[in-house]
């Protein structure tokens, strides 16, 4: 007994030198009904004959690309090279998926958007817009990627994590819980960045640093090597923050002052104007320290 869900039809269209065929189905199956034309594949090896997959509009998929279980591939989106999208996956709009990339479980990709190389993509996360997640990064969870943003080497951005705007998480970073990456801000190297931090403008944050709690980065700061900062503390303006320096508390470091070495700031202290404060100094309580 012929169990094919869809056959080849006789409609062609040429992408990249290749014939691809629109697809109809044979038989009832999810929300597509007998007779339903879907979009258009290579050959029967890109969508899978069993489950409730589907091309859907003027979608693609071709080379050695597959779309199987529940996923939904539909508008003009493209999937090729040896892409893969399952479980109940969906790649809408105008969004490309390809290379080794896969992207799988609940998660959506839209819009522009795109997933290149051996980029992975699961859970319920959500890459749309004009963002792109490549080389070998992942984006997992309830996550989001959006705006112009760009994740990329083997950078990590999951639980309900959010990088946009023009962001750049990259190198071996990591953002996750409800941290929040935005503007122009690069993350990289070994950063993190966690908890409800927020890091954004056109800071950085980078080697080893760490960002948690509910601190925030913020205008052109800078924070790196092996420094901390976490609590409510905030880095701003042209601040820089490195070594092996923690921040934490309601501490604040800004306009040109640099805290670094073994330095802790803490409490409800301000370090600011053109100081630099390093060593070993402990600064806490209400302390102003002003260059």
């Amino acid at each position: 007994m012929d169990t094919k869900k869809y056959k080849l039809t006789e409609e062609t269209i040429n992408v990249n030198c290749k014939t691809l065929y629109r697809i109809e189905a044979l038989k009832d199956f999810g929300n597509v009904k007998k007779g339903d034309k879907g979009g258009f594949v290579e050959n029967e090896d890109n969508l899978s004959q069993y489950d409730d997959c589907w091309i859907y509009d003027n979608a693609k998929v071709f080379d050695n690309a597959k779309v199987y279980g529940d996923a939904k591939v539909c508008g003009k989106a493209q999937v090729y090279w040896c892409a893969q999208v399952y479980w109940c996956a969906q790649v809408l709009d105008n969004a490309e998926v390809c290379g080794n990339a896969e992207v799988c479980g609940g998660a959506e990709i839209c819009d522009n958007a795109g997933v290149y190389a051996n980029a992975k993509i699961y859970g319920h996360a959500l890459v749309t817009d004009n963002a792109n997640v490549y080389a070998n990064a992942v984006v997992r969870d309830d996550a989001e990627v959006r705006g112009n943003a760009d994740v990329y080497d083997d950078a990590e951005v999951y639980g309900d994590a959010k990088v946009y705007g023009n962001a750049k998480v990259r190198g071996n970073a990591k953002v996750c819980g409800n941290a929040k990456v935005y503007n122009d801000a690069i993350i990289y190297g070994h950063a993190r960045v966690c908890d409800n931090a927020e890091v954004f403008g056109d800071t950085l944050v980078f080697d080893t640093a760490e960002v948690f709690g509910k601190a925030k980065i913020r205008d052109k700061a800078m924070v790196y090597d092996n420094a901390i900062v976490y609590g409510n503390a905030e880095v701003y303006d042209s601040a820089k923050v490195y070594g092996n320096t923690k921040v934490y508390g309601n501490a604040a470091v800004f306009n040109n002052a640099q805290v670094y070495g073994l330095t802790k700031v803490f409490g409800n202290a301000k370090v600011c104007g053109d100081a630099k404060v390093y060593g070993n100094e402990k600064i806490g309580g209400n302390t102003v320290v002003y260059g």
